[in-house]
């Protein structure tokens, strides 16, 4: 983070702070799990130090890619900001004005990508975030993360890795702040918006207010939790099924990593279903909800 001794309109050369007259000074530095800071308060508490106007930060990082493809990068702030990928630039989101959101595809490679932004304030409402999308996180738009390949399962709770039991698992989370949608839960556990709570095993899924999900997983708060419920779907007969959820909040159903039900936002109990073709054998079948507060309900 930078401080300038005049007023800003624009994102000035942080190449040459503390040298000559250029009037722009080293502030301090911080690290943080992601690039989704939206207030002052939130700038400080990675650099305490941070003035209330004119000042500039550099962010830099490495884009971890699982999958090569094509991406979406982007980067929204409040006022401008450029964001460089291998140090070409790719979005040039310059200038004075509020909350704006720039992107521009990029074809990426498997492996690590640096990833650079700089941006300023002149004075006011300020923000900065950074999101991707493409075949990593199944072209969902999620904030950026340094160094780890995008996920939607958390690590101690990834049905690709737990033996079948017989029995479906149950994994909770709470969340820092409020819910009005699934997180994805693997990344958002890795930025510390999410936290694991306990798991548990469950015979059948069917649950129909809060003290039942406390009897598989004490700790679970009042509101804002997630659930993530995994398991293995024996099929004796190949054939078209169909395969439902109801929930209250929202609720998706994957099966062999395939969404086929989204019963996604906030409402009450609402059940939706999807048919698909399942042949004999296991099918691994994988289920995210959450609760906003008020009633619950998985089924």
């Amino acid at each position: 983070m930078f401080r300038s001794e005049i007023s800003l309109n624009q994102i000035p050369a942080v190449g040459q702070a503390d040298t000559g007259s250029n009037r722009l000074y080293f502030v301090g530095k911080g690290r943080s799990p992601s690039i989704d800071i939206r207030t002052l308060d939130q700038f400080r508490a990675i650099v305490p130090n941070t003035p209330d106007s004119n000042y500039m930060w550099a962010v830099s990082g490495a884009l971890k890619i699982g999958v090569a493809g094509m991406y979406s990068l982007c980067i929204e702030s409040d006022d401008g900001s450029k964001l460089y990928a291998d140090g070409v630039l790719l979005v040039d989101n310059e200038g004075l004005h509020g909350m704006v959101e720039k992107c521009q595809p990029k074809f990426l490679s498997i492996g690590s990508h640096i990833i650079y932004i700089e941006g300023f304030q002149a004075g006011g409402g300020v923000g900065m975030v950074a999101r991707y999308s493409g075949p990593d996180t199944d072209n969902e738009r999620i904030p950026m993360m340094s160094g780890r390949v995008s996920s939607r399962y958390d690590a101690q709770c990834d049905p690709a890795v737990a033996p079948s039991s017989g029995k479906f698992t149950l994994c909770m989370f709470k969340s820092a702040g409020s819910l009005s949608r699934i997180p994805r839960i693997g990344d958002e556990v890795a930025s510390q918006r999410l936290s694991f709570v306990g798991k548990s095993k469950l015979a059948v899924i069917d649950m129909h207010e809060l003290q039942t999900f406390r009897g598989y997983v004490p700790n679970i708060p009042n509101q804002n939790y997630v659930w993530a419920i995994y398991g293995q779907l024996t099929i004796s007969v190949t054939g078209s099924y169909s395969l439902c959820i109801s929930s209250d909040d929202g609720s998706k159903l994957f099966v062999n990593g395939v969404l086929v039900v989204d019963d996604e936002g906030l409402h009450g109990m609402v059940e939706k279903c999807g048919q698909r073709v399942l042949t004999s054998g296991s099918h691994t079948v994988y289920i995210e909800g959450f609760q906003a507060g008020g009633g619950v309900g998985m089924e």
